[in-house]
């Protein structure tokens, strides 16, 4: 049997750098594990897909994936893979080979439609601009 993990993700871009914060909250059996890594995307929906694949690829065994953000960045072009046109293709091509790669079962989940996945969002909003703000502060 596989394990379940849950991965919350919520980016946030700084202008007019075109920078961005994202947070990454794992949970995995009542263990829940939380990091920060700058994103360098020109896009809100780059960061969150670029943000994703990081994070599964530091799993370290195959894993079912519930994959939770703040929006729908896509998951329709990611589910039919055969779909041409969308803009972040590249990027969600680099997804889908970390999560096949990894042996990993990925499950796509927006946010926006479960009441746990707006708290979480919420609580991620706040620590980014948390972070943001004090790193402002300190003149970095």
């Amino acid at each position: 049997m596989s394990k379940e993990i849950d991965i919350f993700i919520r980016v946030l871009q700084t202008a007019p750098a075109k920078t961005g914060l994202a947070t990454v909250i794992f949970r995995y059996k009542g263990i829940v594990k939380e990091t920060y890594f700058s994103c360098l995307e020109r896009t809100q929906n780059r960061s969150i897909i670029l943000a994703a694949k990081i994070a599964i690829a530091s799993l370290s065994s195959s894993c079912i994936v519930n994959l939770h953000t703040q929006n729908n960045f896509g998951f329709s072009y990611i589910g039919e893979r055969r779909h041409k046109k969308w803009v972040n293709r590249d990027v969600g091509d680099q997804l889908l080979s970390t999560v096949e790669k990894g042996g990993h079962t990925l499950n796509l989940i927006d946010c926006s439609a479960t009441i746990e996945g707006k708290k979480y969002q919420q609580a991620l909003s706040q620590r980014l601009r948390n972070i943001q703000r004090n790193f402002g502060e300190r003149g970095d």
